[in-house]
């Protein structure tokens, strides 16, 4: 299921939380001041690694989307969609791992989401339908992406008539029209919920409205949810996976040099072009498996919600927040899939810097030439003493 703690404690049944854990941290009474080790864990887990996320994740990103966004034109159109899932992935990070970062540095009494969730009915509307968008649109893309990968590692010959920048133009068009039509349902199955509505709600919530289909809130669009934002994505991306593997393990030497002259024909970079082809490969991989845990987090929500299974609190905090930092560790790691496994990627990176570090390294070198001819041409202080003045 995608992940719905955009509105944790406010998105009430729609959360991955049983009610009454919900329950039991709106009640203030209840609330102890001393944490658990379970609990120290977590705290410092977020306020040591998160930040590092945001920081690597934000620098990385927005590298790595210039330089791809570039090369869709001229190596390989497949960039296009890794260019928009960097972009996808920045706006996740900042919304997921940001939020939970500031939570926890004020102790958990203070979610921003939740406090933009709560400013209006038609803010909590907008805020739940776009993050679902952002969240699915980001799934699919890496299958669309992932599809392209295969076609070219599989059908080398056919990479030049099948993978266009316009036919991944469309493509992204299709999957956001489609995505939009699947959650327009937001507009009104979602608002808030003051108490009193239900005698389950005790706070102000952003959560389904009760007029609506209980059927639909708690079974049908979290079976939607995680079919869409999960499921699916993950066995297609997987399939592609094992597709890709079996080939790249089966080409011999003699069959990579003659396709590379063939390809030589309709791409300028075929090298970059190869290398590319790993990068996008370990970029869907980590995707399926980041995806495979987030499904057994759900999956072991829903039969702790449902009572199925017994478990502490604690012990499903600290399952979730694993399973977040995977995730946020795959998004803030994606310039590094690049750097390690694309030469001229490395080498725009290695040029860029100096670029940049070139004005104040010519400044000092001035500066430092200007001090060293001054120095040259003073006199010595002994010089400028004048001797009539010695008796």
């Amino acid at each position: 299921m995608g992940d719905t703690r955009v509105g944790v404690a406010v998105v009430g049944e729609g959360a991955g939380y049983p009610r009454d854990y919900t329950d039991a941290y709106s009640d203030y009474d209840s609330f102890m001041l001393e944490l658990s080790p379970e609990q120290k864990f977590i705290k410092y887990l977020y306020l040591c690694l998160f930040p590092l996320f945001l920081l690597f994740g934000t620098v990385g990103n927005v590298a790595t989307m210039l330089l791809l966004n570039k090369y869709s034109h001229n190596v390989w159109s497949t960039c296009l969609y890794m260019t928009i899932l960097l972009l996808l992935d920045l706006v996740k990070l900042y919304v997921e791992c940001g939020n939970d970062w500031y939570a926890k540095l004020f102790d958990d009494m203070y979610n921003l989401s939740q406090e933009i969730l709560l400013l209006s009915s038609a803010v909590c509307k907008v805020y739940m339908f776009l993050y679902s968008l952002t969240i699915h649109t980001l799934s699919w893309i890496m299958v669309a992406m992932a599809i392209e990968v295969t076609i070219g590692v599989r059908y080398p010959y056919s990479i030049y008539k099948m993978c266009t920048r316009d036919r991944a133009t469309a493509v992204v068009l299709l999957i956001t029209v489609l995505l939009l039509t699947l959650n327009l349902h937001f507009f009104w199955t979602t608002g808030l919920t003051v108490p009193g509505d239900d005698h389950n709600i005790r706070v102000l919530l952003c959560t389904y409205i009760n007029e609506l289909s209980d059927h639909f809130r708690d079974v049908i669009w979290p079976l939607i949810n995680l079919l869409i934002g999960d499921l699916i994505p993950m066995i297609i991306t997987i399939v592609c996976l094992i597709l890709s593997i079996q080939k790249l393990k089966n080409m011999d030497t003699q069959n990579k040099e003659q396709l590379e002259l063939n390809l030589e024909k309709y791409f300028l970079d075929i090298k970059s072009l190869q290398e590319l082809k790993l990068s996008f490969t370990i970029v869907y991989g980590g995707f399926a498996i980041v995806s495979f845990f987030r499904i057994l987090n759900d999956a072991l929500n829903y039969l702790v919600t449902n009572n199925v299974i017994k478990m502490e609190l604690d012990t499903v905090n600290v399952i979730r927040a694993i399973t977040s930092t995977f995730t946020y560790a795959q998004i803030s790691l994606m310039f590094w899939v690049f750097y390690l496994t694309c030469e001229k990627f490395k080498k725009d990176i290695k040029s860029t810097l100096n670029k940049i570090c070139c004005p104040f390294t010519k400044r000092y070198q001035v500066s430092h030439t200007k001090t060293c001819i001054l120095n040259r041409h003073e006199k010595p202080m002994f010089l400028n003493y004048d001797a009539t003045n010695v008796s």
